[in-house]
């Protein structure tokens, strides 16, 4: 009986890494070109390795980070959100994404993270009303976000 579970586990185990490898491997041919630093719309994708990006923007608007199996660093220190705020979303499956903000941004997380968990700022209030806002949501899946005001 033992023996059964075990190869069963296995069986399920294997099946599903070879499903994420070949997801992760499908959805790097599907994007387009990567990001520059001045963009002020963002499109990274990080699978089965390591992604550093860092944005000069000046008037950034957000975009998307898509980490698989793999590790993302996205550095917006340099830049300056957009007067209507901006809004990145996230998705982290087997990965971790780094997102270091300056310490006077208002940043807001809603991220759904199952088996994974999401750690950030939290509220600024002594910002004024009228501070733009950078907006995070996503999921994450057996992963990390980490959002750093530094």
């Amino acid at each position: 009986m033992l023996k059964t579970l075990v190869l069963i586990g296995a069986v399920i185990g294997g099946a599903f890494a070879i499903a994420t490898t070949g997801g992760a491997l499908l959805m790097r041919r599907s994007r387009g070109a990567p990001a520059s630093a001045s963009d002020t719309d963002i499109d990274l994708l990080t699978t089965m390795g390591g992604t550093n990006f860092v944005s000069t923007a000046e008037d950034f608007e957000g975009g998307r980070i898509t980490t698989w199996s793999g590790g993302t660093e996205c550095d917006l220190r340099n830049a300056r959100l957009a007067p209507g705020g901006a809004d990145i979303e996230v998705l982290n499956v087997f990965g971790g994404t780094d997102i270091r903000v300056p310490a006077g941004w208002d940043v807001t997380i809603d991220v759904n993270a199952m088996f994974g968990g999401t750690s950030g700022p939290g509220t600024n209030p002594g910002l004024a009303s009228d501070t733009p806002s950078l907006r995070i949501h996503g999921r994450v899946l057996f992963g990390g976000l980490s959002v750093r005001a530094e």
